[in-house]
């Protein structure tokens, strides 16, 4: 039985498993990829981070080298998991952004469970989040599900 069967079998609770979960093989200062959804593409993922506009296709080493390379415009990211129902809401939502303002904003997916160190770095504690980076820094965080018209007035502020 393993450590967290035994710890929750006191409150009548037993979690077995037949094996053990795997563990992201990347830390933050490795390449990593990342799930990028334009309207037009399909998700894409690499050895390096792949951002994929409507004019250009780029290769960026790692995360940080990303917001700084893209550091020109607002980036709104988009924290979810493949089985998550809302983030599935949201991300129809964002192609109406992408749509309306995505000259004004870069917008990307992350998937958390393929990337779970990110999420730990951003603190992701929900899904779907949606982080709003300028600079490099976090300036703005949308928790749960948003119209499209919503994440454009949250947004608005920023860009």
């Amino acid at each position: 039985m393993s450590l967290l069967a035994s710890g929750c079998a006191a409150f009548g609770v037993v979690q077995q498993t037949s094996k053990p979960r795997k563990v992201s093989p990347y830390t933050l200062s490795e390449p990593i990829s990342l799930l990028i959804r334009q309207p037009e593409s399909k998700l894409m993922a690499s050895h390096a981070a792949t951002v994929v506009s409507q004019k250009k296709r780029s290769k960026f080493k790692n995360f940080d080298e990303m917001l700084k390379t893209l550091g020109d415009q607002p980036i709104l990211i988009d924290f979810h998991a493949s089985w998550c129902g809302p983030c599935r809401i949201v991300q129809k939502e964002l192609e109406h952004v992408r749509d309306k303002i995505g000259d004004k904003l870069h917008v990307f997916n992350i998937d958390t469970e393929r990337f779970p160190s990110l999420g730990t770095r951003f603190q992701i504690a929900a899904l779907p989040t949606l982080l709003l980076f300028k600079d490099g820094e976090v300036i703005h965080r949308i928790v749960g599900v948003e119209t499209a018209d919503e994440i454009m007035r949250q947004v608005g502020d920023f860009i």
